[in-house]
């Protein structure tokens, strides 16, 4: 995303979920999978000393550190410098896509892309203001941090799914999660600098035995059926089951 070189500070946001005030700290969440279903794991990039902390639950980095491969187009609109996605790059590489064009369509000659690690984007060696496109490869280091969520999910009898007769119809389903989302946040010196909202993992409901699980509440709408006979008898009758209930 390209950035204005005007600008003190530039919003950049590539996940729906995440929050970054420069690119300098980027929060993500991760597909690493350790087979734990409470847990939930999510990348840090250039955290330099900043603390996380969460509206609720906790978190708790892993031992090591890591690095994320990342190829991406960036795209010069009338810039100087076009911001990477993640900062800290180590092996760079950078290709040109077709031409380059100055703000007065006057067509650049193949320019030098450098990264200019201070503002951790990529820029011309001369610094022109371009239109264009290149493609950027790089490993990006991260920290891999778990959240564990506060709320418990709750216990299910198998086969017995609780029935609710006041709202809804037949083909109802209302999902009740038992655990708490969260916000990360990294915090350096009172400025917060990137957030991501996470959300707990699914509760499991497995109908062969009693598990704690995701509770999946069939909503049904009663109806009961009037039936008046040849004789004027009258019957009630559960128009779910088919019982007579009075006659």
């Amino acid at each position: 995303m390209a950035s204005d070189p005007r600008t003190a500070s530039v919003t950049v946001e590539f996940d729906p979920n995440a929050y970054t005030k420069d690119g300098n700290v980027v929060m993500e969440l991760s597909g690493w999978d350790s087979g734990d279903t409470d847990l939930v794991y999510f990348r840090v990039h250039g955290r330099k000393g900043h603390n996380i902390r969460t509206t609720s639950g906790s978190v708790n980095k892993t031992g090591g550190s890591y690095d994320k491969f990342s190829s991406e187009f960036i795209f010069f609109s009338g810039d100087v410098y076009s911001q990477l996605r993640y900062p800290n790059p180590k092996y760079l590489s950078i290709q040109p896509i077709g031409s380059f064009y100055d703000d007065a369509g006057n067509r650049l000659s193949r320019p030098s892309l450098r990264l200019d690690k201070a503002k951790n984007a990529i820029t011309s060696e001369k610094s022109h203001v371009m239109h264009g496109v290149a493609l950027v490869e790089y490993k990006a280091p991260y920290e891999l941090w778990r959240a564990s969520f506060t709320g418990v999910c709750p216990s299910v009898e198998p086969f017995t799914p609780p029935v609710d007769v006041s709202i809804g119809s037949v083909d109802d389903d209302v999902s009740y999660q038992g655990r708490d989302p969260m916000v990360a946040m990294a915090w350096l010196g009172g400025v917060m600098d990137a957030s991501l909202n996470i959300e707990p993992p699914d509760c499991d409901y497995d109908e062969g035995n009693s598990t704690l699980g995701r509770r999946i509440m069939k909503v049904v709408q009663s109806t009961i059926v009037i039936e008046v006979d040849e004789n004027d008898k009258v019957n009630l009758r559960d128009g779910v089951t088919s019982n007579i209930l009075f006659e």
